[in-house]
């Protein structure tokens, strides 16, 4: 039996030795490209706006926060901040679904039209 087990040893590792640069190709393919994290700072110099404005808008842009409490550090990722920053800018309409009208703001009459004025019906007052 001990022939056996020598041979199916050496099987495991010659096997072991092709099946593992395949592997690792498959694994690298679907890594994603862009996978350094970046602070705020880095984000504020891609998006031209302020450290600031990174910082109200983290959760939109899809933050990863290391750390607990109110000074926990920052880190995203540019692929998906553009992602989000996508999706933020073209909203999905959906033509089937009606859309809603503008609200016209109360009390507040076109430039050269006039208010209508009814008259109130006359209360009956019980003495």
């Amino acid at each position: 039996m001990s022939g056996n087990g020598d041979q199916l040893e050496r099987l495991a590792d010659l096997l072991a030795e092709r099946l593992a640069p395949r592997v690792a190709e498959l694994l690298r393919d679907e890594m994603p490209h862009d996978e350094a994290l970046v602070g705020p700072d880095e984000i504020a110099r891609r998006l031209a706006r302020s450290v600031e404005w990174v910082r109200d808008h983290a959760a939109e842009l899809g933050v990863i926060r290391v750390g607990d409490g109110p000074r926990a550090r920052m880190w995203f990722r540019p692929d998906l901040v553009d992602e989000r920053l996508r999706a933020r800018a073209t909203p999905d309409k959906n033509p089937d679904q009606p859309q809603p009208r503008p609200r016209k703001r109360p009390g507040r009459t076109p430039p050269g039209e006039l208010l209508e004025v009814k008259a109130n019906p006359p209360r009956r007052i019980d003495r």
